[in-house]
């Protein structure tokens, strides 16, 4: 049986500091599973990967954690889980906010 991976909301903005926990769980599919994962950085500067990411691999999940987030690693990440059967994938655009951009939006709004 092909994987089928629980869905979660695609957008997610949280403020620098932060902490970025994202959870690739398989619902059903036969074993076994391998997972893979990837960033498509949206500021380019280095390697697609930083030492800050740690990513954690069970049977039937994977978690991709960034306990300190800083603007660099504003991105898109997207997990992927595949067996003999089959493969699934999901996405989540991250947004790293500014706790003093947010302050001048307001302050030109206002």
């Amino acid at each position: 049986m092909p994987p089928k991976l629980a869905r979660i909301q695609p957008h997610q903005s949280l403020e620098i500091g932060s902490k970025f926990k994202l959870m690739c769980y398989v619902e059903r599919g036969s074993r076994p599973l391998h997972f893979s994962w990837s960033i498509d950085r949206m500021l380019n500067d280095g390697p697609q990967f930083q030492r800050r990411e740690k990513i954690a691999t069970t049977e039937e999940e994977s978690i991709l954690t960034i306990d300190r987030l800083d603007s660099i690693d504003a991105a898109n990440y997207s997990c992927r889980v595949a067996n003999e059967a089959g493969e699934d994938r999901l996405a989540v655009q991250l947004v790293v906010k500014s706790k003093r951009a947010d302050k001048i939006i307001n302050e030109i709004k206002n």
